[in-house]
């Protein structure tokens, strides 16, 4: 099925292809707004009841529309639905939903227009696995999560990359309740998080580790690896560049490796800091390992991590700073605004 909107009004929602409470799966429809306004939700495939929603698509290129919802299911799963904003304004976007099923495979795609938040897909009592969230212009003016788990579910191998267009919240790759976040990626390779933080895992009960934030243009606030309440922060990496173009970030606040809200845990084993590029930043916290990894982009007349942070800087060990690639030169890997404490 496909509906076409390309002026008036709905009032209500608007459906690609919808199944009630006698269950069905709703699959491979889509919706196209090219024009006028959905006063309520719009969804690509909708099941009311137990269902999957899958490979549903909606597409907003011109005017208004409440939330946009690729799949949504109530005790189903939704897999590999797709919304795309080129322009227009919406509200909350979800690549899909589900109440009490898992999420996979879930994308959206923000090129133009405005949204609210973002969800590439969001399980509020499930799974949310390998979802995707992809801004290459416009705006999002609150949150973006790759993937969002409720209850006990997991949030793992979702993915935020920001290339271009304005962020106006926190990005996370992967948020979790009481599960595990899990290797969630956040890719920062251009565009505006200005005072914004990004989190590559955050979990609120479980533990957040092997999540992987990499900045390489772009502005941002904080970065941490991975965040957590009361769980453990482990096992997580922060790129600043990546060695295959010059880095010209930026981040005016702190990269942590882990950190919490609560404190108490494991924020630091296995967490580490590569560094590729002439970046500033406030601090560093939590890493177990520091990498300074020269390349033909690095300016080696200057130094390579400079701090800004007024109270100084705790380094767990000298032997946590490791030096790869040729440079045989001397110089500076770390200067900080005040002292540097071993």
């Amino acid at each position: 099925n496909r509906a076409v909107l390309k002026g008036g009004k709905v009032t209500g929602s608007l459906t690609g292809g919808s199944v009630g409470a006698t269950g069905g799966n709703a699959t491979g429809n889509f919706v196209d707004i090219e024009g006028g306004e959905v006063s309520g939700a719009t969804h690509g495939g909708f099941v009311g009841s137990t269902g999957k929603a899958e490979e549903n698509t909606v597409t907003l290129t011109s005017g208004t529309s409440d939330d946009l919802c690729g799949g949504s299911t109530a005790s189903g799963n939704a897999e590999k639905n797709k919304v795309f904003v080129k322009g227009g304004t919406a509200q909350d976007v979800y690549g899909a939903s589900s109440t009490s099923g898992t999420v996979t495979g879930n994308t959206v795609e923000i090129s133009g227009g405005t949204a609210q938040k973002v969800y590439g897909g969001k399980a509020a009592h499930g799974h949310a696995t390998k979802n995707i969230v992809e801004v290459t212009g416009g705006a999002v003016n609150q949150i973006i999560y790759g993937g969002e788990a409720g209850g006990s579910g997991k949030a793992e191998e979702n993915t935020v990359t920001l290339t271009n267009g304005t962020a106006g919240g926190d990005i996370y790759g992967g948020l979790a309740s009481s599960g595990d976040s899990v290797k969630n990626t956040v890719n920062i390779n251009g565009g505006s998080a200005t005072n914004k933080d990004v989190y590559g895992g955050w979990s609120t009960g479980g533990n957040a580790t092997g999540n992987t934030v990499t900045i390489t243009a772009g502005s941002v606030r904080n970065i941490d690896g991975g965040r957590t309440g009361s769980g453990n922060a482990t096992g997580n990496t922060v790129n600043i560049g990546d060695g295959k173009a010059a880095y010209t970030g930026s981040i005016s606040g702190n990269i942590n490796g882990g950190s919490s809200s609560v404190g108490g845990r494991d924020y630091t084993t296995g967490n580490k800091l590569n560094v590729y590029g002439n970046a500033t930043a406030a601090n560093i916290n939590n890493f177990a390992e520091i990498n300074f990894r020269f390349n033909e982009y690095v300016n080696k007349d200057a130094t390579f991590l400079t701090l800004t942070d007024g109270n100084g800087t705790n380094l767990r060990s000298l032997s946590d700073l490791k030096l790869h690639g040729a440079h045989k030169h001397k110089g500076t890997l770390i200067q900080a605004a005040s002292a540097i404490t071993v």
